[in-house]
C-alpha cells in the first residue's frame, strides 16, 4: 500500500527558499541561465552586419565572419570583454578588404579582451589594424597584406596583448617612399608586456618589426623577418624604406628588448638593429645572415 506523508508548512517554505538560493543572481538582475544564454555566436556576411555586431558585442560574444567582407569605413572595437569571457573576432579564414575606406586605418582597437582570429587585413589607406588603446587582446592565425602602412602596429598604451602565428607581407605606403610600412611595430607609445611569437614579416616596404621610440620591453620569440626594404619577391627596393629585419628603438629610449628563437634574413639593410636605442639587448638562439648591408649592426648591444 503506498501512503503519503504531508509536509508540515515551514518545512515546505523552507524548501522553496533554498531552492531560490541555488539560482545566482547577477549584478544586473539576471539569473546565471540568462546570463549564459547571452553569451551568443553572431554570423555576419557583409559590412553593415558585421558593423552593427561590434557595436552591440558584450562579454561572450562571438562574431563569425561567413563572407569576405569589403569595407567602406574604419571597423572600430570599442567594446570590452573580461578575462573570462573575452570577445571573439573569428575571421573564418575570410578577408576583411579596406580598399573601400578613403583614408585611416582599416580596423581600430581600443576595446580590451578580445580575441582575433582567422583573418586577412588587406588594402587599407593607412595600418591593416592598430591596436590603439585597451589591453589583454589576442591576435591569433590572422594577415595583413598590402596596406598602406604598417600592417599590425600596437600604439598609444596598448598593453599585454600577445600576436601569436600572424603574418604580414607586402605593405607599402606610397605617400612616403616606402619610410613606414612595417610588417609589424611596437612604437612611439605602446604600453607593457607585448609579445609576438610565431609571427613572419616579408617584403615590407619598411621594416619586418619596427619598435621605435617604444618605451617598454617588447618580446619576440621564434618570428621570421626576411626581405624587408622590397616591396616584392622581385626585390623591388623604395625611395625610402630601411630594411631592417628587427629594428629595437631609437636614440631617445634606453628599453631591452628581447628577441629569441628569430631569424632575420635577406633584408636590405641589418638582420638587427638598435637603431641608437643603447640598452643591451637580450638575445638568444637567433639566426642572422645573409643581410645585404650587415647582419647584426655594430650601435646594437647584447
Amino acid at each position: 500500500m503506498k501512503t503519503t506523508r504531508k509536509l508540515p508548512l515551514l518545512a515546505l517554505l523552507a524548501g522553496a527558499a533554498m531552492f531560490m538560493s541555488c539560482s545566482d543572481i547577477v549584478s544586473d538582475g539576471e539569473t546565471e541561465e540568462s546570463s549564459e544564454r547571452a553569451a551568443t555566436t553572431v554570423s555576419v556576411s557583409s559590412a553593415s552586419a558585421l558593423a552593427s555586431a561590434v557595436k552591440n558585442a558584450s562579454a561572450g560574444t562571438t562574431i563569425k565572419l561567413t563572407a569576405n567582407i569589403k569595407l567602406s569605413s574604419q571597423l572600430q572595437l570599442l567594446k570590452s570583454g573580461t578575462s573570462s569571457k573575452k570577445i571573439t573576432l573569428n575571421g573564418n579564414g575570410k578577408t576583411i578588404d579596406c580598399s573601400g575606406i578613403k583614408s585611416g586605418w582599416g580596423i581600430k582597437v581600443n576595446g580590451s579582451y578580445w580575441n582575433i582570429t582567422n583573418l586577412t587585413v588587406t588594402k587599407a589607406p593607412d595600418c591593416g589594424m592598430v591596436l590603439q588603446t585597451g589591453g589583454n587582446n589576442y591576435v591569433a592565425n590572422c594577415k595583413f597584406t598590402y596596406n598602406g602602412d604598417s600592417g599590425l602596429q600596437i600604439y598609444n598604451s596598448a598593453h599585454d596583448n600577445y600576436v601569436y602565428k600572424c603574418e604580414s607581407y607586402y605593405n607599402y605606403d606610397s605617400a612616403n617612399g616606402g619610410e613606414n610600412a612595417d610588417g609589424f611595430a611596437c612604437k612611439l607609445s605602446g604600453g607593457k608586456n607585448n609579445k609576438y611569437y610565431g609571427c613572419i614579416a616579408k617584403y615590407n616596404s619598411d621594416d619586418g618589426w619596427d619598435l621605435y621610440s617604444q618605451p617598454y620591453t617588447v618580446v619576440m620569440e621564434s618570428c621570421t623577418a626576411s626581405y624587408n626594404g622590397y616591396r616584392n619577391s622581385s626585390l623591388q627596393t623604395t625611395k625610402n624604406g630601411d630594411g631592417n629585419g628587427f629594428k629595437l628603438g631609437s636614440s631617445k629610449k634606453s628599453v631591452s628588448h628581447t628577441l629569441k628563437n628569430s631569424t632575420a634574413t635577406y633584408n636590405l639593410k641589418f638582420g638587427i638593429d638598435a637603431n641608437g636605442n643603447t640598452a643591451k639587448m637580450s638575445f638568444s638562439g637567433n639566426t642572422v645572415n645573409n643581410n645585404k648591408q650587415g647582419q647584426i649592426s655594430s650601435r646594437t648591444k647584447y
